[in-house]
């Protein structure tokens, strides 16, 4: 027997309810459209910035990991990489192109998956535009300035794969075309990350739990997830060999030490929301949220938690799935017909809070006007740039607002930066830390000699105690002059 995730009552099939219809997918629109308003008039952030500026190196035939050093792997890259191409075919930006990408993808696996489970009666036809209205709200509304972020992006590829899963769940059959797709979605999703594999493990594993069978594990979408693992890790290690051998030495040394304290990272503001979101619904629909499909997205939000903390680094983008995906159950909670649950308008008011202060959180964008304004006073129209100091957010975005070329084969001196956090105490590690630092004092000299940078960008004090404690730097900045400082950057000119 099949159960549907909400127990809402069939509308009345009135003459008045079905001319009125319409108006049930107002919400839906109204966020896709506040969504490309507020996209239209802001920037992808610093991280997809950067991303977008190796990937254009890339395709102009630079190596990664090589000429060109980025500290995630190869899926990072490949994955702005169709919209730059798109970009330099038609003759529009890729920021443009990657953004209008990402909302089509957005609005393909949101109509998608919503469309799948209304066929099979898991979607009672109230229920559907409010679970559409939701999921735009959460997945395309919510993500502001980690729109296009590789976690908004891997977060859109799990939805067809929940899809499938609370389709296994009631015991619903599945096109193979349809599982194949879930399954790569879901694939591609773990080669972005592969922490991810801790919000999609869980969900397979709860879909395939009626069936008691170890076959079930091996449905059509999990053996195709595997595939698209296997064949990128052949890809990374035949196409990119120097991440391997290059790359990952330097990342245990100089990245992955360095990292928040748990109870810092349980302290941020998406992990407080998520907690607290997820635990309201648990309360609201305990019942459902444990023996239905509702159980698969407060499942992967836990899951996407688990993977930031993993992480240890405390961003609002490694956070943004997990809350985007508990608001999202918490809204599919309160999804059904009854109005005399115990607390309810409670819920529904802290639910509406969740989300405003999420909003809040996410939406907020930092102000590089006048920073795009001095760069472009100081400098020539293309102004050759790099950056001393370790916030990536420094330069980017505004190397590429103000046409400029980013000479620099970093994003930033990041193993500088990262060095006074780590405190090995293995001799033979702090002497490897320590080559890692002389390497990023070495690349940088060598790549202010050789790219002729027209604007410095300097991140305040420390840069500046930085250059004046490393003669070598310093000799090869000397000719350059202070323009101004804008906050904590200070610019220098050529």
């Amino acid at each position: 027997m099949t159960v549907a995730i909400f127990d809402t009552a069939p509308p009345l099939e009135t003459d008045a309810c079905r001319r009125a219809s319409w108006l049930r997918w107002l919400p839906s629109a109204l966020f896709a459209v506040a969504a490309i308003a507020r996209q239209a008039t802001t920037w992808l952030d610093c991280d997809v910035s950067w991303l977008l500026t190796v990937g254009e190196r890339v395709l102009d035939g630079q190596r990664l990991y090589t000429d060109i050093i980025e500290t995630n792997p190869p899926a990072s890259v490949l994955l702005y990489l169709p919209g730059i191409a798109l970009a330099r075919a038609t003759g529009t930006t890729p920021e443009l192109m990657t953004a209008g990408l990402v909302f089509l993808l957005g609005i393909a696996a949101i109509l998608g998956s919503a469309r799948l489970l209304s066929r099979a009666g898991m979607l009672p036809g109230r229920s559907h535009p409010f679970v559409v209205a939701a999921a735009a709200a959460c997945f395309l509304l919510l993500p502001g300035y980690c729109f296009a972020q590789r976690e908004h992006i891997a977060l859109l590829l799990v939805l067809p794969i929940m899809a499938v899963c609370a389709l296994r769940m009631e015991g619903h059959s599945v096109r193979p075309t349809i599982a194949i797709f879930a399954g790569i979605a879901a694939g591609l999703t773990m080669a972005i990350k592969p922490h991810f594999a801790l919000a999609i493990g869980p969900m397979i594993l709860l879909a395939t739990r009626p069936y008691r069978s170890v076959a079930a594990w091996c449905r059509v979408e999990t053996v195709a997830a595997a595939l698209v693992v296997l064949i990128y890790g052949a890809v990374v290690l035949t196409c990119f060999p120097h991440f391997g051998a290059d790359m990952m030495p330097m990342l245990r040394a100089a990245y992955l030490p360095s990292r928040a304290a748990l109870p810092r990272l349980l302290a941020t503001g998406w992990f407080i929301l998520t907690a607290a979101s997820l635990l309201l619904a648990l309360t609201i629909a305990p019942r459902r949220a444990t023996r239905t499909a509702l159980g698969l997205p407060l499942l992967a939000s836990a899951g996407f938690a688990a993977a930031a903390l993993v992480q240890g680094k405390g961003y609002i983008n490694h956070g943004y799935p997990a809350l985007a995906l508990a608001l999202f159950g918490l809204a599919l909670a309160f999804a059904d017909g009854r109005r005399n649950v115990p607390g309810r308008k409670i819920g529904v008011f802290l639910s509406i809070v969740f989300f405003g202060v999420s909003c809040r959180m996410l939406l907020e964008t930092p102000d590089y006007s006048q920073l795009v304004a001095l760069v472009r006073k100081a400098g020539p129209p293309h102004p050759r740039m790099l950056t001393v100091g370790g916030d990536l957010a420094v330069s980017f975005p505004v190397v590429r607002w103000v046409g400029g070329n980013w000479v620099e084969r970093q994003h930033s001196l990041w193993i500088t930066a990262n060095a006074p956090a780590i405190h090995p105490t293995d001799p033979a590690k702090r002497a490897e830390l320590a080559r890692y630092v002389a390497l990023d004092e070495r690349m940088f000299v060598a790549d202010v000699t050789t790219g002729r940078p027209d604007i410095v960008l300097i991140q305040g004090d420390e840069g500046l105690r930085w250059i004046a404690s490393h003669p070598a730097v310093a000799a090869v900045l000397s000719h350059y002059r202070h323009v101004d400082r804008i906050g904590d950057v200070i610019v220098w000119a050529a």
